[in-house]
């Protein structure tokens, strides 16, 4: 399959509430002319989950090594951020199926077969497999053309039927259709997949159920029989496994096929001592933002949950139940309404104070600062140790621009030599590099500059292993660009200068995340951390 288009497409979603990230997935996958139906509804599909903050691996006609280092992309995205919203998986172009595994195939003639499809194709089912990423959240769109192609022996036209996995929907038609139920009905309208796949227009399948206990209707299951839907039902239900999912199956089939299992499950959540309370959670119907505020919240008050991902694991039930303990509340890691709001108000005054404390410290700052501006000569040892007390300050900027034309100024008086032995040593900018020019000119005009450079490049290498978890950390926070364009707008409001806002984190950036680190008495690194982020927040 030759490649005419491969896209990366990393976008930021809204945040809301003290906001979050959209961590919406997507990959699109289309072969076939641009201009034919299947593959302009693909484009048109992408375009649509782009501008609601997906982030979008797309790919036009590529091959099978192309495709598989999309789908490896978007599975290290998921697993590095196990906080994704929803996942969408969408494929379109001419199928061959054996029954057991559905390709995506390249126009060749003679048409592919059984054994040949693997050369000239692209399994559909590893694709399939990645929406299990985000059980009772992912979308399968297969979209099938007017006319099927050709196949060869051993293999049957179309995709076949391609089974969900389970907590995966899966969706078989003409993508120009599908795109319209996805970006109608579920996105745009918010309706649940048991309302948009009601109805469904002609030439559309469904399969495949979510975990939060709604259904397709019968008539989209096999044979279309009450029996279908009690076992779709019953499958939903042990995807959630939570005792109000248990009641509503029990409500509905009082005298199912799965009644006795229900009551017997449920009977055993009841005596569970705290059953309770995680009923009394669940009944909150907490959304992913809310406990990603709940998570900032905790933070904030010094109780850290390991993540603020909208997702109540180990680390936050363990933070909620210290937070309980220092209220002097039962310590069971799960949550109230009211206990949900005193924690907002908590936060709120800490909020409130931090930011007086970081007001108060920059001000400090900024005297001391300027004192020592004041008091130092504007020579190159002056400007250095101004540079060396505030590599960030007020007038570091302009001390670095004084001692580049101090620099310039030597190199024009100095020997060919020397001025030679320094421009090697700069564009090499290694530590060996200024070592060598030291040993040759210890005392000449630029040593205190190649001494300076020197020092900070040490100073790299011996904090190269924390650089780098600092690096990893943020990588983390803000994996994309529009995540980082976001963060640099966040530090433009707090009147910080962060250059261009364009989701490059440069030489300015770093600066300006410096300075807010600084006055909100965190570690100062130049990358963002969660903590970092969390601090940013606070007036958003």
């Amino acid at each position: 399959m030759k490649t005419t288009l491969m896209a990366v497409v990393l976008a930021a979603g809204g945040m809301l509430s003290g906001p979050a990230w959209a961590d919406d997935l997507a990959l699109v996958l289309a072969n076939g002319r641009q201009d034919e139906a299947g593959p302009a509804a693909a484009e048109g599909l992408a375009a649509d989950l782009r501008s609601r903050g997906f982030t979008v691996f797309q790919s036009m006609n590529g091959d099978a090594r192309e495709v598989q280092a999309l789908a490896v992309q978007l599975r290290a995205m998921a697993e590095a951020r196990p906080d994704a919203d929803r996942i969408v998986i969408a494929v379109t172009g001419q199928f061959g199926h054996t029954g057991r595994e559905a390709w995506l195939m390249a126009e060749a003639t003679p048409p592919p077969g059984a054994v040949e499809v693997g050369m000239a194709g692209i399994p559909v089912s590893p694709l399939v497999d990645l929406a299990r990423l985000a059980p009772g959240q992912a979308l399968v769109l297969i979209g099938t053309p007017g006319e099927a192609a050709p196949v060869g022996a051993g293999l049957s036209r179309g995709p076949g039927r391609v089974r969900a996995p389970q907590g995966v929907t899966v969706l078989t038609g003409p993508m120009g259709e599908l795109r319209r139920i996805l970006r109608d009905r579920l996105i745009d309208e918010g309706m649940s997949l048991r309302d948009a796949l009601g109805g469904l227009p002609e030439g559309v399948e469904a399969d495949g159920f979510t975990s939060a206990a709604v259904r397709f209707s019968e008539a989209a299951e096999p044979g279309g029989t009450a029996i279908a839907g009690e076992n779709a039902y019953w499958q939903a239900v042990e995807d959630i496994g939570t005792a109000e999912a248990l009641r509503a199956y029990v409500d509905r089939y009082p005298f199912g096929r799965f009644a006795p299992q229900a009551r017997a499950r449920l009977a055993a959540l009841e005596q569970d001592p705290l059953a309770r309370v995680k009923q009394i959670e669940e009944e909150l119907n907490l959304s992913r933002n809310t406990k990603r505020q709940v998570q900032r919240n905790l933070s904030l008050l010094g109780f850290d949950p390991r993540g603020i991902d909208g997702l109540f694991g180990r680390g936050s039930r363990a933070a909620i139940a210290a937070w309980q303990t220092a209220e002097g509340l039962d310590a069971n890691g799960y949550l109230t309404a009211e206990q949900v709001q005193r924690l907002q108000r908590q936060a709120d005054v800490r909020a409130a104070e931090l930011e007086r404390e970081a007001q108060l410290r920059r001000e400090a700052e900024e005297r001391a600062d300027r004192e020592m501006w004041a008091q130092i000569r504007r020579n190159e040892a002056g400007l250095r140790r101004y540079l060396r007390a505030y590599p960030d300050g007020v007038f570091a900027e302009e001390a670095e621009r004084r001692l580049q034309a101090i620099l310039d100024e030597k190199r024009g008086a100095s020997e060919a030599r020397e001025r030679a032995a320094w421009d090697t040593a700069r564009q090499a900018d290694t530590a060996d590099a200024y070592r060598a020019f030291l040993a040759q000119h210890p005392g000449g005009a630029f040593a205190d500059a190649a001494r300076a450079r020197l020092a900070e490049l040490e100073e790299e290498q011996n904090k190269q292993a924390q650089i780098e978890a600092w690096k990893r950390e943020e990588t983390r926070v803000v994996p994309n660009a529009g995540a980082r364009m976001i963060v640099e707008r966040m530090l433009a409001a707090q009147n910080l200068d962060v250059g261009k806002i364009d989701g490059a984190f440069d030489r300015q950036t770093r600066r300006a995340l410096r300075q807010f680190q600084r006055a909100r008495n965190l570690p100062v690194t130049g990358f963002v951390s969660q903590q970092t982020m969390v601090l940013l927040m606070l007036k958003r």
